[in-house]
């Protein structure tokens, strides 16, 4: 069980952030490999604003990591990329956001008839902020921070309306296709024999 702070603002969130708060750790390898850069996630929720603050940060040698992708819903599980997978209604669908070192965002939606990424969406969209930083000993952190509204889901799920305590299910994950190490981690142990990260059964739970 993951559960949430509440915030009221960017300023609170990165306050929490800065205090090392209530951070999960990105760790598992479902299906094995053994490049396991560490990797962690934050969110927050914010009832002042209506949404989600999101921070997801990885820390890897420049020579494993892959950055090409610059325009939004493009490939970027191919680069370096951190991703939440997140069903706010739990049965009733899920949404992906994936995200490269630039901050480069991929949205997917897979609620009813709808699945895959409808598009018009833009970085800006999101509040998006992405940071590279060197950290010794060759590594560099890398992290994106943004927001998710809850007009965001209510656009395909009509009825959502979350009250603080309401159960989500969620999923974070770090993986690189086409980077030197191919890999795939996960915070919520996946349990299907196939790599996947379209698996909402295998979310674990999140209380906001």
């Amino acid at each position: 069980m993951y559960k949430l702070k509440r915030v009221s603002s960017r300023e609170e969130f990165r306050k929490n952030i800065a205090a090392n708060d209530n951070f999960v750790d990105i760790d598992i390898l479902p299906w094995g490999g053994d490049y396991r850069p560490k990797c962690r996630a934050n969110v927050c929720s914010d009832f002042t604003r209506g949404g989600l603050w999101v921070y997801l940060e990885a820390e890897e040698h420049p020579d494993d990591m892959r950055i090409t992708q610059t325009k939004p819903d493009g490939s970027v599980w191919e680069d370096s990329c951190l991703e939440m997978f997140i069903s706010p209604i739990p049965g009733r669908g899920y949404f992906n956001f994936e995200n490269n070192p630039l901050g480069t965002i991929l949205c997917g939606v897979h609620v009813g008839e709808i699945d895959g990424q409808p598009g018009g969406n833009e970085m800006s969209d999101f509040d998006m902020v992405a940071t590279r930083s060197y950290i010794g000993n060759g590594l560099v952190r890398w992290s994106v921070e943004f927001f998710v509204p809850w007009s965001y889901f209510k656009r395909y799920l009509p009825d959502f309306d979350p009250k603080p305590g309401d159960l989500m299910k969620v999923n974070f994950y770090k993986c690189g296709d086409k980077t030197s190490h191919r890999h795939y981690l996960c915070w919520n142990r996946v349990g299907c024999p196939q790599i996947s990260f379209h698996v909402p059964e295998y979310f674990g739970d999140m209380t906001v």
